[in-house]
């Protein structure tokens, strides 16, 4: 298995970014969510705008990102995983953090990359809620379980 290293990203990585959470849903997704959502033509970009916004706007600040990388066969790095986290969205959250958003490329499931990417994030903060403030493609995200509301 490919050695996996996380790190901080730059916006240089923000269409990487998009393509991991686009394949990831993809590959996670199919059969269970219509086919024309999942290979909506808008969605990589969509992405890209999110991620832009995240690394770059004042709004986002507090947040924790993160990306995991491991080595192609040509011996450049890829991105194959990416992580954020932040302040909780609940009124009465019972943990300093929230964990919004991780996806590991399926190949790459099992090799440590989304518990690297869950310690960058969370920095073993004592039992981060759950959430997700970016919506999952095709529905408006459900805030039942969180009893937050979407920032994204």
């Amino acid at each position: 298995m490919t050695a996996i290293a996380v790190r901080a990203p730059s916006q240089a990585d923000v269409p990487a970014m998009a393509r991991v959470v686009v394949t990831s849903w993809r590959e996670t997704y199919r059969g269970l969510m219509r086919d024309d959502v999942l290979d909506d033509p808008g969605m990589l970009a969509w992405r890209e705008r999110f991620w832009t916004a995240a690394l770059t706007e004042p709004r986002y600040a507090a947040n924790r990102v993160a990306v995991a990388e491991a080595a192609t066969p040509g011996g450049d790095r890829e991105v194959v995983g990416v992580a954020m986290s932040g302040p909780p969205l609940d009124d009465a959250p019972p943990a300093p953090l929230q964990l919004y958003v991780l996806y590991v490329l399926a190949e790459h499931h099992g090799s440590g990359a989304g518990a690297g990417l869950l310690d960058a994030v969370v920095r073993r903060a004592s039992r981060p809620t759950c959430g997700s403030p970016t919506p999952t493609p095709g529905r408006r995200p459900s805030t039942a379980s969180t009893g937050s509301s979407p920032t994204a």
